[in-house]
């Protein structure tokens, strides 16, 4: 198994044991690596599809110190979690692209 797999593998195991506690339903999902150097950054979960919003997202990476490449535009409303051992900094919204700063998390 890739070290790719392995992370979206404990991402979806984290995700089902997540939507167990919050009863959200998953529309659709996207899921942000960076640019450089290929980690794991936000989940970001389309759970009400019927809203009419459209958003691109972009974030930081707190490992190498680059970013994500936008995403494509997601439509509805969304549910954005941080990757395994990563948590929100600061988020921003300019035009239709919500930029995401993250942190490592400490112990």
């Amino acid at each position: 198994m890739t070290v790719d797999e392995t992370s979206t593998l404990r991402m979806k195991e984290r995700d089902l044991r997540k939507h167990q506690f919050t009863g959200l339903v998953e529309h659709s999902h996207h899921l942000l690596r960076c640019s450089a150097c290929g980690r794991d950054l936000i989940d970001v979960m389309v759970t009400e599809p019927n809203i009419q919003e459209t958003f691109r997202f972009r974030a930081d990476c707190p490992h190498c110190g680059d970013h994500s490449f936008p995403s494509e535009p997601i439509t509805g409303g969304v549910y954005l979690g941080p990757a395994e051992g990563l948590d929100w900094h600061a988020t921003s919204v300019v035009g239709d692209t919500v930029y995401v700063s993250l942190v490592k998390r400490t112990k």
